[in-house]
């Protein structure tokens, strides 16, 4: 199934999700760390949305690399990192994944960045 198949999270497929994530499927790893990191379904949890989201990047997922980004950058489920924010940022950017005008908003954050300063911060 491809990422833009799977339905959003809700009470009646976080089993399935969290089967699928523990079986190595990317989206699903992306899917059970988003409901972590916002507490949908299960407690909130910021270390364990990264653990998940560490999994799906390993698979090259991009949405889960600007995730990441996103959660180092704000300091959730890691000290915050802004070089290490700026690595999963690039990463993901090269894979073409949307940033909706650089902002973190996938993850729920607002944190709006200028874009002159972040391309600084990538690496080259």
């Amino acid at each position: 199934m491809d990422q833009g198949a799977w339905p959003l999270p809700n009470a009646a497929n976080i089993k399935k999700y969290r089967r699928a994530a523990e079986q190595g499927s990317a989206p699903a790893q992306l899917y059970v760390s988003m409901m972590y990191n916002s507490g949908y379904g299960v407690p909130q949890n910021h270390a364990e949305a990264v653990k998940w989201l560490l999994k799906a990047v390993e698979q090259d997922l991009a949405p889960a690399q600007n995730n990441l980004g996103g959660m180092y950058n704000s300091g959730l489920g890691v000290p915050p990192d802004y070089a290490e924010a700026a690595k999963w940022f690039r990463k993901a950017a090269v894979q073409k994944a949307s940033f909706h005008g650089l902002r973190t908003s996938a993850i729920g954050h607002e944190r709006k960045f200028e874009p002159r300063t972040l391309m600084e911060k990538l690496p080259k």
